[in-house]
């Protein structure tokens, strides 16, 4: 069983800090649900990240997305949320990553096309 590298260990602790800080969270719903997914790069400090608004479950699609390119990356990550919830757990996420200075790309656009 291999370590965990400290970049690991953080990435994991401020993840799942703001996860258990969200009480807005909902299981997707028909109508006016967000998923959100992501996952980290394996070598850098890189967080690939995509959001769709009432489809269906994109956590494969996601993955398969960033196989595609080439891109080696960890576990993928999916939440699904109201729309209209006051306190997104998007936000907070984007906003931790950012003041951990980790390079956020938005991968929303190409995981919208079918492949």
């Amino acid at each position: 069983m291999r370590r965990l590298a400290r970049r690991e260990i953080f990435w994991l602790g401020l993840t799942f800090g703001v996860l258990l800080s969200a009480p807005g969270m909902v299981m997707a719903e028909a109508g006016g649900s967000v998923q959100f997914c992501w996952a980290m790069g394996h070598f850098d400090g890189t967080v690939y990240m995509a959001e769709a608004e009432n489809r269906e479950d994109r956590r494969q699609h996601f993955a398969d997305l960033l196989t595609i390119s080439g891109i080696e990356y960890g576990v993928v990550h999916c939440i699904s949320e109201a729309i209209e919830a006051d306190d997104p757990v998007r936000r907070r996420l984007l906003k931790a990553w950012r003041s951990a200075e980790l390079e956020v790309v938005d991968t929303t656009f190409l995981s919208d096309m079918d492949y």
